[in-house]
């Protein structure tokens, strides 16, 4: 694996544990021991400060210790909401879960009755813990919900009940979200803050900003909306600043747009995506030894393989057998071009003889037609004839021009006739020409039959051959197909965590090699 990059370096930065509680004063000064808190002051060691001189107060707590686990170091900087949480409308954060919203009150579970958040008081309601990428998505919102994805929803509150938020949107009308798995966080109108205020933070991740704090040996008193007369036990007190006040929200837009490219990064990175990268970086770090060890595997099998005789042997055949059946192969294609050029040939000669002999049929049509016609006239002819001899004297002139015109049309029929039968003594002639020219046409054609038939058996033959060769040159390997197999499979899956480690975080760690 690769060295971790700068910017890894800036993600892990492990908080280092202080020695003693701390408080920096109103002069700069800064002291350490034992923190107490007193009326109007606090105890540090053996000086006491007062209130109106207290710039920070820190106490030293195991919460504030490094992360004891990767995937927590990484993610500890990424977070900017560490659960579900409220937040008023002056900054303040207040850890719980939101239970319901209605008209006039926002309802936060396990909290005390003189806590009161109104809806006109509040800023935003967070139903998971947020990453910066997730608090980022909110800038310049209008009220609406962020849905996991990072989709916005914008529309008009109407409520929140039995673990589903509802909004009104102009174009999409009522729609409702499961708080937690479907909506994020819904975002109401930025918060205004006070930078005199004070900023009280404590162990549940709750951070309050108030104009006025009350010091008591009990602890710190709240007495500003959303709290009244809300006391927080020193116990679970984490810091108490005075001035400099901030909401979360602000601070993390802050820090994000004061960040150089690549701290940048490292912020708006997803913190769903660290648990995968840690689980990738552990498969790439494991997988690549495995790799290289199937690799040194195969070409040691290689090399035994290299000096077996039996198998170079085999080998030899095979190739000989895959040439042989690439050149029958290529014998048969040209066969069956021969083929399919010869038998268009013979099928092209069926096709002229079919005209031919439809030709010769009208012929035979045509001389049968002038046949009857002959027969017709002839009958009138007689007719005219009769009729000419039987004619008086005065009707023979008439009698004898239709006799005349009779004889006329059978002369014409017989003429018709006569050169109908020279056509067709002609295509016959036509036809018999032409049908000794039909048979090479089908003897070609089976020739070439038979050719491409022979040629067929020979290529497949040569085909079974080389399957056989196959067959004995896979057993000849299986060694080296079975380790070579194993090198693939060991490559596909270190590639594809890779690929996906330099996708989901690519800024964080140098894609190993």
């Amino acid at each position: 694996m690769k060295q971790l990059t700068a910017i890894t370096v800036i993600w892990l930065v492990a908080v280092l544990p202080a020695l003693a509680d701390t408080v920096l004063t109103q002069t700069g000064q800064r002291l350490e021991g034992a923190l107490t808190l007193r009326a109007d002051g606090i105890q540090i060691g053996t000086t006491f400060v007062q209130l109106k001189d207290l710039r920070e107060a820190t106490r030293d707590l195991k919460e504030t210790a490094a992360p004891k686990n990767e995937q927590a170091r990484l993610t500890a900087d990424l977070m900017v909401v560490g659960q579900p949480s409220a937040m008023s409308l002056n900054g303040t954060l207040i850890a719980g879960r939101v239970t319901a919203i209605d008209d006039t009150k926002v309802s936060i579970e396990n909290q005390p009755p003189q806590f009161f958040l109104s809806i006109g008081n509040t800023a935003a309601v967070f139903f998971t813990a947020m990453d910066y990428r997730q608090i980022d998505v909110l800038r310049s919102r209008n009220t609406g919900v962020l849905l996991k994805g990072g989709d916005f929803f914008e529309g008009r509150l109407l409520g929140l009940k039995d673990g589903r938020v509802e909004l009104e949107s102009v174009l999409f009308g009522r729609k409702s979200f499961a708080v937690g798995t479907e909506a994020e966080a819904l975002w109401i109108r930025p918060p205004k803050i006070d930078p005199a205020a004070y900023t009280v933070r404590t162990r549940n991740g709750s951070v309050i900003l108030a104009k006025s704090v009350s010091l008591t040996p009990d602890g710190v008193e709240i007495s500003q909306p959303p709290l009244r007369q809300y006391g927080i036990p020193q116990a679970d007190l984490v810091q108490l600043r005075r001035g400099n006040a901030a909401d979360i929200v602000t601070l993390a837009w802050s820090r994000i747009d004061q960040a150089n490219p690549e701290e940048k990064i490292v912020l708006l990175t997803p913190v769903a995506y660290v648990p995968r990268m840690l689980e990738l970086r552990e498969l790439v770090a494991r997988k690549e030894p495995a790799v290289n060890l199937a690799q040194a595997k195969l070409r040691k099998v290689e090399r035994e393989l290299m000096g077996d005789e039996e198998r170079n042997g085999i080998k030899a055949a095979y190739d000989a057998a895959r040439r042989e059946y690439d050149q029958l192969r290529q014998v048969w294609s040209q066969r069956n071009s021969d083929y399919l050029r010869v038998k268009s040939i013979a099928r092209t000669k069926a096709n002229q003889l079919r005209q031919k002999q439809a030709a010769v049929r009208r012929v035979q049509a045509e001389m049968d037609r002038w046949t009857r016609q002959v027969k017709q006239e002839d009958t009138r002819l007689k007719d005219a004839a009769k009729a000419l001899a039987d004619a008086a004297d005065n009707q023979r002139n008439a009698a004898k021009g239709r006799h005349d015109a009779a004889r006329r049309k059978v002369d014409q029929s017989k003429r018709q006739l006569q050169r109908s039968e020279q056509r067709l003594a002609e295509e016959q002639k036509k036809v018999a020409a032409f049908q000794k020219t039909i048979q090479p046409a089908k003897d070609q054609e089976l020739a070439a039959k038979e050719m491409l038939d022979a040629a067929y058996r020979a290529k497949e033959a040569a085909l079974d051959k080389q399957r056989k060769g196959a067959n004995a040159w896979s057993a000849a390997n299986k060694k080296y197909f079975e380790q070579y197999t194993v090198l693939n499979r060991l490559r596909a899956e270190y590639k594809r965590a890779v690929r996906e480690l330099e996708q989901i975080q690519p800024a964080v760690l140098e894609p190993p090699r």
